[in-house]
C-alpha cells in the first residue's frame, strides 16, 4: 500500500513568471532566462539583468507581520538570479483584491496590501506564521522551499488538473494546490521537486518505481482508482494505487491514486 511518506519528495521551488497586462505568461524551464512583453507593449518583465550567485540582502520586512510603513506592503522580490529570494517593502499601487486579475513587474503590482500578483491573479499573503500558516476556506498556503514566498493558493483536483495555464495541481504543504510548473518533465524523467513534473504527474520516490528510475525520484502520473491500470501505461510495470493509506484521504480525494509498484 502506498503511503504519503513514500511519495513525498521535496517541496515546491518556484520562479516568478513575467506577467502581462492581459494576464498572459511565459513559463520556461528552471535556470533559463525568462522575458515577456505584453500584447500592448506597455509592460515588460525581464529577469536577465540580475547577477546570479550574489548573496541576497537581509530582508527589510516580515511577510507574516506586514510591518512596513503605511501605504506599503512586505512582498517577495528577486535580488539575484531567477527566483524570489528576499523581502522588501514596496508601495501599494492598486486595489485589486485576491482572485482578481493583476499586472506584475519587478516586485511591483496593482494588488491591494493583502497580497501580490502571481501568474496574472492577485493571491493573498498567508497569515499566521510559517509554522502555522492560515488561509481563507478552499485555499492552502504555498511556501517555497528556499525563498520567502507564502501565498494562499486555491485547492485543486490532481486528476482533473483544473488549474490555469502554466500551473499544475500538486500536493504541497498538506493540500493539493495550483502551483507554477518549472521543468514540465515527462513520465519517468528524473525530478527533484514536485513541480518539476508536468501537470498530471508527481515527483515520486524512486523506491516505489521501476529500477529504471536511477535518481532519488522520477515523475509518475496521478490516476483515478476507479479507472484501472491503463492510466499507468506511461510508466511500465506500475499500477494505480492509493495516494494515501487506507482511510487517510482528505474529503473529495478518496479516488486519487498514483502510478507506482505493487
Amino acid at each position: 500500500m502506498a503511503t504519503l511518506a513514500l511519495l513525498g519528495l521535496g517541496v515546491v521551488a518556484c520562479a516568478p513568471p513575467p506577467i502581462t497586462s492581459d494576464g498572459g505568461t511565459t513559463t520556461q524551464a528552471s535556470g533559463e532566462e525568462s522575458t515577456e512583453t505584453s500584447a500592448d507593449s506597455e509592460v515588460t518583465s525581464s529577469f536577465t539583468d540580475f547577477v546570479p550567485d550574489t548573496p541576497p540582502p537581509p530582508p527589510s520586512c516580515n511577510l507574516w507581520l506586514q510591518d512596513c510603513p503605511e501605504g506599503e506592503k512586505c512582498t517577495p522580490y528577486v535580488s539575484s538570479g531567477h527566483t524570489w529570494d528576499v523581502l522588501k517593502c514596496v508601495p501599494i499601487l492598486g486595489d485589486q483584491a485576491p482572485g482578481e486579475a493583476c499586472v506584475y513587474e519587478a516586485a511591483l503590482d496593482d494588488c491591494d496590501g493583502s497580497g501580490m500578483c502571481l501568474h496574472g491573479i492577485c493571491r493573498a499573503f498567508c497569515t499566521g506564521s510559517a509554522d502555522e500558516p492560515m488561509c481563507p476556506p478552499n485555499a492552502g498556503c504555498l511556501i517555497t522551499a528556499d525563498g520567502p514566498l507564502a501565498l494562499c493558493i486555491p485547492y485543486c483536483d490532481p486528476i482533473v488538473q483544473d488549474c490555469d495555464e502554466g500551473l499544475g495541481c500538486y500536493w504541497a504543504n498538506n493540500s493539493f494546490t495550483c502551483t507554477l510548473t518549472t521543468e514540465n518533465l515527462e513520465p519517468g524523467e528524473a525530478c527533484g521537486y514536485i513541480n518539476d513534473c508536468a501537470p498530471g504527474l508527481y515527483c515520486t520516490s524512486a523506491d516505489v518505481l521501476p529500477e529504471d528510475c536511477e535518481t532519488d525520484g522520477c515523475c509518475s502520473p496521478f490516476c483515478d482508482l476507479g479507472l484501472g491500470a491503463d492510466q499507468c501505461a506511461a510508466v511500465p510495470g506500475t499500477s494505480c494505487l492509493p495516494f494515501w493509506e487506507q482511510n487517510m484521504a482528505p474529503p473529495a480525494h478518496e479516488q486519487v491514486g498514483i502510478c507506482i509498484l505493487m
